[in-house]
């Protein structure tokens, strides 16, 4: 297990988690690869294809819990916070944040030894970020004037 490894394998985690894999839950994939969608077939360069193949290979044949235990000792708190960030940006990409996606993010926190607390401003930030509603609904809490973003 390596962090790049980790990171891919991370994302096909919270992907798959609700059951149902979105458009935006793929281009985050392809973010993170740096590849693109055609035809409904994911294309990444060759670097990044066995990287692929071998990330949904893992995630469809072991268990989130042994692969935490395997990817956390090779990860540095900047690259879990990373991970965890995007892991919630993906999950939120859709609009919603799923029960399935929220105790895959949890278990990530756990074995991790993190909070929520600590994760606390970066969900409000990508909650906001994923939020588009606040364009098309005037009436949105978000557009009210005296709406202030703390951090």
């Amino acid at each position: 297990m390596y962090p790049q490894l980790a990171f891919v394998i991370s994302l096909i985690y919270i992907t798959r988690a609700d059951g149902k894999i979105t458009n935006e839950e793929v281009g985050n994939l392809l973010l993170a690869l740096g590849g693109r969608a055609k035809d409904g077939i994911i294309e990444v360069g060759e670097n990044n294809r066995a990287l692929l193949e071998k990330a949904k290979h893992y995630a469809s044949t072991i268990p989130l819990a042994t692969f935490l235990a395997e990817a956390t000792p090779c990860l540095t708190e900047g690259q879990k916070f990373c991970l965890l960030t995007s892991l919630i940006d993906c999950a939120l990409a859709d609009g919603d944040l799923a029960s399935e996606e929220q105790q895959v993010i949890s278990q990530f926190l756990k074995a991790f030894g993190l909070t929520e607390t600590r994760l606390q401003t970066i969900f409000e930030v990508l909650v906001l970020k994923n939020d588009r509603s606040v364009f098309i609904n005037p009436d949105h809490p978000r557009n009210h004037p005296a709406y202030r973003v703390t951090l």
